[in-house]
């Protein structure tokens, strides 16, 4: 298992997948590894990481950032004493939140952010090693056992 600050950055790169594929001994492949094999940090450790550090402009785009660094990426920016988060892509905003707490804003985008890993990292074990299973199991649900 990688450190937490590095489990961390991977979840924050919005990349995982790519880190995690890096990470494979020879001839292992993702359908027989999952999201438990790679990230042991919870959601509250990235939480109090961002608080701290800030997002990983890879996967949240925020004010500090470049204006044309914004797409295809979330977003979180102030709107007045309230936080705005969305995704943008091509220039258009979608699943607009509003929060009256930073805090909240960015446990929200750490929640979202570390769901779209542990659906990118259990997808394929999912498929080799549950095809009994209609969905792949919610963030933080065992796999049942008997497989």
């Amino acid at each position: 298992m990688r450190s937490k600050p590095e489990q961390i950055q991977a979840i924050l790169s919005n990349r995982p997948g790519h880190w995690a594929r890096s990470l494979l001994a020879p001839g292992a492949q993702m359908a027989d590894v999952q999201y438990t094999d790679f990230i042991s940090v919870t959601p509250d450790e990235v939480v109090a990481h961002v608080l701290t550090h800030g997002f990983d402009p890879r996967g949240v785009w925020t004010p500090n950032d470049p204006p044309g660094q914004r797409d295809d990426k979330h977003a979180l920016e102030p709107k007045g004493a309230q936080w705005i988060t969305s995704f943008t892509e091509r220039g258009s905003r979608f699943d607009e939140h509003t929060f009256d707490r930073y805090e909240d804003a960015v446990r929200y985008l750490v929640l979202r952010l570390v769901r779209s890993a542990w659906t990118l990292l259990n997808h394929a074990y999912w498929h080799r090693h549950h095809p009994e299973l209609k969905r792949l199991p919610e963030f933080g649900t065992p796999w049942p056992s008997g497989s």
